[in-house]
């Protein structure tokens, strides 16, 4: 059975309640969210926050904070509904524990690094997907990050590869250093190499640090996995069937 498979079952039945979502890019960053609260007690811990930058995959961090208690699991039948709280992307005024608004592609660092800023004692995480790193608002938060010594953070980039055709990154890990961060290379579907590296991360507090984690778009359901047509989708009633009977087998 694939790892987080009720999760990810979570995932497409409120893809399908809502008539859509982004269920291949949840399903790529969801062993990275979850690891990442079981970790640190994510918002169960003054001390430890977490900013989805890829706010596409809002319902990979809905799920996860579900699972952890802090939203209610019928707000998530209720996806994308008039009223309802949880919405294609974090809402930072409606959904509990969420900081800022996300989803604009390259917000979400600057807004971490600023927060992480002015709050040094404490560990901020933020995700990045791989299509963020072509903005340059990520540069210039990389750049002032490194300057300012901003050791509390750590990205974590989901990098999925999902941008590759339009513009690939030969060497990402070369990039961030270049950049003065300390990089981390994983897999981001192994859970004991997710589970080290965000020990890891926490070693110097002097300098940021990045962990590229290698994943695939829609791990976990083959028919899913890197197809192009499935990045925003509303699976059948067969379809969704067959996507819960894979995730048990």
């Amino acid at each position: 059975m694939v790892h987080n498979a009720k999760l990810r079952s979570i995932i497409a039945q409120s893809a399908y309640l809502a008539g859509g979502g982004h269920i291949p890019s949840c399903y790529s960053c969801i062993d990275l969210i979850i690891e990442l609260f079981n970790e640190f007690k994510i918002y169960e811990n003054n001390n430890n926050f977490f900013i989805l930058s890829k706010g596409h995959a809002a319902l990979a961090l809905y799920s996860v904070l579900a699972e952890k208690g802090l939203i209610e699991e019928k707000d998530l039948s209720s996806l994308n509904k008039h009223n309802s709280k949880l919405g294609g992307h974090p809402d930072a005024e409606k959904v509990p524990t969420v900081l800022f608004n996300t989803g604009s592609l390259g917000h979400g660092l600057p807004c971490s690094i600023g927060f992480a800023v002015s709050n040094r004692k404490n560990n901020i995480f933020c995700m990045l997907g791989d299509g963020e790193c072509n903005e340059g608002t990520t540069w210039e938060s990389a750049t002032l990050a490194k300057h300012l010594k901003v050791g509390n953070i750590t990205v974590i980039i989901d990098f999925n590869k999902s941008t590759n055709n339009v513009l690939p990154f030969h060497d990402l890990g070369e990039i961030w250093k270049s950049f003065g961060w300390e990089v981390i290379t994983i897999n981001g579907h192994n859970l004991d190499e997710i589970r080290n590296s965000l020990k890891q991360s926490q070693k110097n507090k002097y300098i940021p640090t990045v962990i590229i984690a290698n994943t695939i778009k829609g791990f976990g359901v083959p028919f899913m996995e890197n197809n192009g047509t499935w990045h925003y989708k509303c699976p059948s009633d067969d379809e969704l069937h067959l996507i819960n009977k894979i995730l048990q087998e």
